[in-house]
């Protein structure tokens, strides 16, 4: 059986997605323009700046074989059964089967529960910004020779910090661990004041988001060769405000289902088959 064809959808792409800029203002078309809302959407903002949060640990299926795999099979087939029993039960109006079956299908979701996902406190997006940022950095006075006041995760972190304490009328160093509270303090200030909470929550709105992208940038996966299409080979997007050269096959492996583009011509790869076909391709290329 031969793969299936390459997919090339006819659609115009002007730019890449990468090359667009990010907003950095909450869009106006979606600010809310009740204050009560308004208070609502800054005190969420403030909230995921300023407090912890609990991160599920992904623990994934248990090992094929293993003592809890079998236990987790045993239970789906002896829920189905049990959900079977309860149907024909009631359908012979048969109240103690009906009871029986019940009992087991309560006593597997209380297995099921017992299962706990363990968690882990993760500190709060300030913190995380500010920790990010070296000693000294935010005064001028840090450690020459070192790069790390430099480095693009440091300048990133100490850009929206410094918008943070600026907007909020902080004047100590960004660094500084009273600027969680200071923030906190002064979200509820303006959350009392109807004439102000309403651009207070536009402007703080996109702060959450700014520092998860600082501290988790979005990773650019990419396809080294040519592009079976067009025989580009690389492609100039605009990252980070730099105009870089990249291989011309990017992989998205966000979008269900994953897919390869090429940034130079409208060719495009979706599902597994058609990205095995085009791994095909390349690696024919490479060995040619």
């Amino acid at each position: 059986m031969t793969a299936p064809p390459i997919l090339l959808l006819p659609r115009p792409l002007p730019r890449s997605p990468e090359a667009s800029p990010m907003p950095t203002q909450h869009d106006q078309s979606t600010a809310p323009v009740d204050p009560d809302t308004a208070a609502l959407e800054l005190q969420t903002a403030v909230d995921q700046l300023t407090k912890p949060t609990l991160h599920r640990l992904n623990r994934g299926e248990p090992a094929p074989g293993s003592d809890e795999y079998q236990q987790i099979v045993d239970d789906r087939d002896l829920e189905q059964a049990s959900w079977n029993r309860l149907s024909e039960a009631y359908r012979l109006r048969d109240t103690q089967v009906a009871r029986d079956a019940l009992d087991v299908i309560d006593l597997i979701a209380h297995r099921r529960a017992a299962r706990t996902v363990p968690t882990v406190e993760v500190p709060p997006l300030l913190l995380q910004l500010q920790h990010a940022i070296p000693n000294g950095s935010d005064t001028g006075h840090s450690s020459p020779g070192t790069g790390a006041a430099r480095s693009p995760l440091a300048l990133a972190a100490l850009d929206v910090v410094s918008e943070i304490a600026t907007a909020t009328g902080f004047r100590g160093p960004a660094s500084s661990p009273n600027l969680a509270a200071h923030l906190a303090a002064w979200c509820v200030k303006v959350c009392g004041d109807e004439t102000q909470v309403v651009q207070a929550a536009q402007l703080a709105a996109g702060w959450p988001d700014r520092a998860r992208a600082v501290l988790d940038p979005v990773k650019h996966w990419t396809m080294p060769g040519a592009c079976p299409d067009c025989g580009n080979r690389t492609a100039y997007v605009h990252r980070d405000g730099e105009v870089v050269r990249v291989p011309a096959i990017a992989l998205d492996t966000t979008s269900r289902p994953t897919t390869a583009r090429c940034l130079r011509c409208p060719a495009r790869w979706a599902g597994e088959a058609q990205l095995q076909q085009l791994n095909r391709v390349l690696n024919e290329e490479a060995g040619a």
